[in-house]
């Protein structure tokens, strides 16, 4: 008996030395987020609410959200956080994990060829749509790769697991509500696509779509059990 009691004491300090240095990198990582993020935005600042016609945008925002909301729940509860905050990261992180993976191996291929055929300032801020006052490098450098990892790994930090499939719902809801009024504004032509995966002069995009409703699915069912495992 002793040694179990013995044993069971040193495996709840291993878990509470464990959930205190997760806490401590989550942390971290949310202050950098939040600082990074409130640069990029002010620098877009001039171009006003179109710019949350974009889901890289929209899900970027999330992160400034959700990394000043675990601050500040970690300052009230002195270092835990609670379920809210967990589903916070959920629903941005797997925003910005649909933004990177569909950038980078869709949306760039395609942007790219057309920012290289771009001599000028002019053309190539045609090619930037609404995000003129921000250099692609600059974008790609932090919206599309440097946020995105920093939402994952402080997503997988918080030391609170989510558990029933309800969650995954509430992830993909802001897509899915997305999504749906991207669609019916192409459609009503109420705005210019912001993605052009419907252009007028070409058949719709078909093999990004694709890559986008599979990435989608994917994406929400592994980070739902990768923080299961990690938590």
């Amino acid at each position: 008996m002793t040694k179990c009691h013995g044993l069971k004491c040193i495996l709840i300090c291993y878990n509470n030395h464990m959930q205190i240095h997760q806490t401590t990198i989550a942390i971290t990582l949310a202050v950098i987020a939040l600082i990074i993020e409130c640069v990029m935005f002010w620098k877009v600042r001039k171009s006003g609410p179109k710019i949350f016609r974009y889901y890289t945008l929209i899900s970027n925002f999330f992160l400034l959200i959700a990394s000043a909301i675990l601050i500040f729940d970690a300052v009230i509860n002195q270092g835990t956080f609670s379920t809210v905050t967990k589903v916070c990261y959920f629903i941005t992180t797997y925003g910005l994990t649909n933004t990177a993976i569909v950038y980078w191996f869709a949306l760039w291929p395609r942007d790219r060829k057309k920012l290289k055929k771009a001599k000028t300032v002019q053309a190539k801020a045609k090619v930037m749509g609404d995000l003129k006052s921000i250099s692609p490098s600059t974008s790609n450098l932090f919206w599309h790769t440097v946020c995105p990892i920093l939402s994952l790994l402080t997503f997988l930090a918080i030391p609170v697991k989510l558990q029933g499939d309800i969650w995954m719902l509430v992830a993909v809801a802001p897509t899915i509500l997305y999504m749906i009024i991207y669609l019916l504004l192409t459609a009503t032509k109420s705005w210019r696509d912001p993605y052009r995966l419907f252009a007028r002069s070409k058949k719709p995009a078909l093999p990004i779509i694709a890559l986008i409703l599979i990435v989608l699915t994917g994406c929400v069912f592994a980070l739902y059990y990768l923080q299961l495992i990690v938590a």
